[in-house]
């Protein structure tokens, strides 16, 4: 008997006595009301233009199957999303990141009619990224209304963006309630990053239409531009930037990870895991980015350690780095080169990055003396006029600068939430539970450190992982509770 055959499975047992059911015939006037609607807004996105009117048509006939399957809408949230998230705004849909309409759609639906009467009680989590929006709203309106900086429609994204991050978290958790949900939602979130990965190694090869393809999605061009200046290729893979791209995979590695420690797990094959972990690790290495690097191996030991198999990972570890440093030896030495070689006009320690330094000199020169200005409410959404480079560089930085010291220590006792709702999954013997519990619980830690050079929380891709991870974990254990009681 393996672990899994003990955990629940489907069939557990709601606090009503009813078994969990994760799709249902609605009534037919709500049916009818979708139909009217998707005709609708297919309808109007004819006059902003064809792309524009298929997508929403996707979407409004995503929202059909919302209302009848709940479970499988959350599933295609999982594949989609996170993969989706680096598409700028206003493609195809003009004002509009898909990902975030497809996230509150289907997953506000999700919320709104399918739960089917089971409602389990907010868990640390859910709290804490409640208590993180409020109060980024009120501390970056507040920042903003002290200082006389007009607040424009674009920027209310940016204060509403840990709304989303709510919806992953809970649609997640209280829809994926059996093992072989979460197994599914595992399955897609390892298996979406193969394509991404893909299409990194195809933009770094330059094979195919795929940079113009890149550009045309995000509207960046910093694989180009980094070329242009004379500096190493850097992968960006479907996001606008090289650390957000690494930012992605990271999680998808170590959830990998967690699970190929597992010789119980039948998750997803070791071949498969094998694939999806090692593809992934090629991507993070194209991006040729220290700072995850530093956290990926920081996070496999951590996970490593917990299993009580630290010593085989480091033989693997190893292995793994020679045959990357053959293959890529030659990217690697140049990347490092430009990194820690001397440069004419700058006076730095040779043990510094230059990436680094740069920082330094932009936080002294332009983010302290404003930080110093407002410390307590910080500016709001908009920088003030005194910042030229508009990327802080960091998230602790970025925290300041929007809501102030509140802000800040709303994010502290975010993290500390993530640690603390995590730590019971990573006991479970379930691993559709453990796995991704471990790997958020890891993502987290790293996460302290690399959010000092570079604002991962307030990215694409990343964030969008670690909370379904979460919530996947979270739904596990709300269904072991159940199962046992």
């Amino acid at each position: 008997m393996t672990a899994i055959d003990t955990q629940p499975l489907p069939g557990a047992k709601h606090p009503s006595g009813q078994g969990p059911e994760h799709n249902r015939v609605p009534h037919p006037a709500l049916i009818v009301t979708g139909v009217v609607a998707l005709a609708l807004i297919v309808s109007g996105a004819t006059l902003i233009g064809p792309v524009a009117a298929v997508a929403l048509a996707v979407l409004g006939a995503g929202t059909l199957v919302v209302l009848t399957r709940p479970a499988t809408a959350v599933l295609i949230v999982t594949a989609l999303v996170p993969v989706t998230s680096g598409v700028q705004r206003g493609y195809p849909i003009p004002g509009l990141r898909f990902s975030e309409v497809l996230l509150v759609l289907f997953l506000g639906t999700v919320l709104l009619t399918g739960w089917n009467g089971w409602r389990p009680r907010w868990s640390a989590l859910e709290w804490g990224t409640l208590g993180y929006t409020v109060a980024t709203v009120v501390f970056a309106s507040a920042g903003a209304a002290i200082n006389a900086i007009s607040v424009g429609p674009g920027t209310l994204f940016a204060l509403l963006l840990p709304v989303q991050f709510l919806l992953l978290s809970r649609a997640t958790s209280v829809t994926l309630t059996t093992y072989e949900l979460r197994r599914s939602a595992l399955r897609l979130i390892l298996m979406a990053s193969v394509p991404v990965s893909m299409i990194a190694l195809l933009q770094y090869l330059d094979i195919g239409p795929v940079r113009s393809m890149i550009i045309e999605l995000t509207g960046a061009q910093n694989f180009e531009r980094a070329q242009a200046l004379g500096f190493a290729a850097r992968a960006t893979g479907p996001f606008d930037h090289w650390h957000v791209l690494a930012g992605y995979l990271l999680p998808v590695v170590l959830l990998g990870v967690a699970l190929l420690l597992d010789r119980t797990q039948q998750i997803m094959s070791t071949a498969g895991l094998a694939a999806c972990v090692g593809a992934s690790i090629i991507a993070m290495t194209l991006t040729f980015t220290f700072t995850t690097a530093f956290g990926l191996l920081v996070g496999i030991g951590l996970i490593a350690a917990r299993a009580g198999r630290l010593g085989n990972v480091l033989k693997v570890g190893v292995l793994a780095a020679v045959v990357l440093g053959v293959l890529l030896g030659p990217s690697m030495g140049e990347r490092i080169s430009e990194q820690f070689e001397p440069r004419a006009g700058r006076n730095r320690a040779s043990f510094v990055p230059e990436t680094v330094d740069y920082r330094f000199e932009v936080w002294q020169d332009q983010y302290l003396p404003a930080v110093a200005d407002s410390p307590v409410l910080g500016y709001g959404p908009e920088l003030p006029a005194s910042i030229t480079w508009v990327y802080t560089e960091s998230m602790y930085l970025s925290l300041q600068l929007l809501g102030g010291l509140p802000l800040v220590l709303a994010f502290g006792a975010l993290v500390w939430t993530f640690l603390a709702s995590m730590a019971p999954g990573q006991r479970s013997r379930d691993p559709s539970v453990q796995a991704p519990a471990r790997a958020v619980i890891a993502v987290t830690i790293v996460l302290i450190p690399m959010h000092a050079i570079f604002p991962y929380f307030a990215s694409p891709g990343l964030p969008h992982l670690v909370w379904l991870l979460a919530g996947v974990a979270l739904g596990g254990r709300w269904a072991e509770q159940e199962h046992h009681r």
